[in-house]
């Protein structure tokens, strides 16, 4: 009886999810890993840097605590965006492939003075990246 006012819920979700296709499951995972590392290396850093400044300054100074949240917040934004970029290279990889062809047709781009070029290499990037049924540049004449 236990066991089944447990998992009736978790039931309910599952079948939610599964019949509605309101899942994204690789984003729930990298977003999930993501978060859980950070937060890890956050907890770690505030660590360390309350056990070096203690041991500098002393055991009841207020300076060792202050040191490390601010350490741990100037460090929250970069590392978060750091594990996500090598969190999203492997569980959306579409997304990260998407955005390394952006950059590499920016990089061509930069090379490039022939208009006509110019488009042939944005249709293929189109085409790499969206895949759509039909591509058309429209040229303004100046």
């Amino acid at each position: 009886m236990f066991l089944a006012v447990v998992l009736l819920p978790g039931n309910g979700i599952a079948v939610a999810l599964l019949r509605y296709r309101l899942y994204d499951i690789d984003r729930i995972i990298s977003r999930t890993t993501s978060y859980t590392l950070v937060t890890g290396l956050l907890i770690t850093t505030y660590g360390v840097v309350v056990a070096a400044v203690s041991k500098f300054v002393g055991t009841d100074s207020s300076l060792a605590i202050t040191a490390a949240t601010l350490t741990a917040a100037a460090m929250a934004r970069p590392f978060l965006r750091r594990v996500q970029r090598s969190i999203d290279r492997r569980f959306d990889r579409s997304r990260y492939d998407a955005i390394q062809t952006v950059e590499t047709f920016g990089t061509r781009l930069r090379d490039e003075v022939d208009p006509d070029q110019i488009c042939r290499m944005l249709v293929g990037t189109v085409r790499s990246s969206v895949n759509p049924r039909q591509v058309a540049v429209w040229v303004r004449d100046g």
